[in-house]
């Protein structure tokens, strides 16, 4: 069931960027569409607690040992003041023997067997509260 969800996950996501890409010029030009399209990245300092009392901490830098994949995007849509958008974060860490990520979780053998892999996607929808020539407020619910 979980490769069933990534694999949609992943095909929404190409479809998005796709669609995108390919109708920004020229719905923009005849209906006032706006299309925007937004690479970024980030990396978490991770501190836990075991049920024994053991307090840890992985750091950007173990992440980064351990890191085989990871991209982070946002695509939007707007027309006058109403927008869509969805924000993508895909990451995949693996269990290597010559970096510590999975040995500062001795309890979790599991995970240090088989690493982490996720997608998350936020789909929103926007609507413009305020806009002059040098701002513009939208809020975001989704």
């Amino acid at each position: 069931m979980q490769s069933v969800c990534v694999v949609t996950g992943k095909l929404v996501t190409v479809v998005v960027l796709i669609g995108s890409l390919l109708f920004a010029k020229s719905v923009t030009a005849e209906d006032d569409w706006e299309f925007d399209l937004e690479a970024y990245g980030w990396l978490p300092i991770i501190e836990f607690e075991t049920e024994t009392g053991e307090k840890s901490k992985i750091t950007r830098d173990d992440l980064l040992k351990d890191l085989d994949l990871t991209a982070m995007w946002a695509t939007r849509a707007r027309k006058g003041k109403w927008s869509l958008m969805a924000d993508f974060i895909y990451f995949n860490i693996s269990s290597k023997t010559d970096v510590p990520l999975f040995a500062d979780v001795p309890s979790l053998v599991e995970v240090r067997k088989a690493g982490l892999q996720a997608w998350i996607i936020t789909p929103t929808l926007g609507y413009t509260v305020h806009k002059t020539e040098k701002q513009t407020i939208d809020l975001y619910a989704g």
